[in-house]
C-alpha cells in the first residue's frame, strides 16, 4: 500500500536533528577490542585489551564483566562475576541473558 503524496518524506526537507549525545562513564580500566552490549536498560562491557599497543600476553587481556546502568546521571560501572581473559569477543542477547560469543585467549606469559 503506498503512502498519500503529502504522507511520503521529501527529499529535501530537512534531516531531524539527532538526540544529544550523553556522555558515560569511563570504565574503571581503559581497554579496547572489548565486547560491549545494550540490553535491559543496562550497558554491558567484557574483557578487552588492557596493555600497551602490540602487547599480547596472558597479562595483556581482561576478564572483567561490568555494567552501567543507563539513563541515570551519574551512574557508576557496576563489577559482576567476570571470566576467562579474552579480547575481540562479541556479546549478544536474548532480551533476558547477555552471551559471549568467540573471542582471542592469549596464552604466553609477558615478556616470553
Amino acid at each position: 500500500m503506498r503512502r498519500p503524496a503529502s504522507a511520503r518524506p521529501r527529499d529535501d526537507a530537512e534531516p531531524s536533528p539527532a538526540p544529544a549525545a550523553r556522555l558515560l562513564a569511563p570504565l574503571p580500566v581503559a581497554a579496547s577490542s572489548l565486547g560491549a552490549i545494550a540490553a535491559g536498560g543496562f550497558l554491558y562491557a567484557y574483557g578487552g585489551h588492557v596493555a600497551p599497543v602490540h602487547t599480547y600476553s596472558t597479562a595483556a587481556v581482561s576478564g572483567a564483566f561490568r555494567r552501567l546502568p543507563l539513563g541515570r546521571d551519574g551512574a557508576a560501572w557496576e563489577d559482576l562475576p567476570g571470566g576467562t581473559p579474552m579480547q575481540g569477543m562479541n556479546l549478544a542477547t536474548d532480551g533476558r541473558r547477555v552471551f559471549r560469543a568467540g573471542g582471542m585467549v592469549p596464552r604466553n606469559a609477558p615478556d616470553t
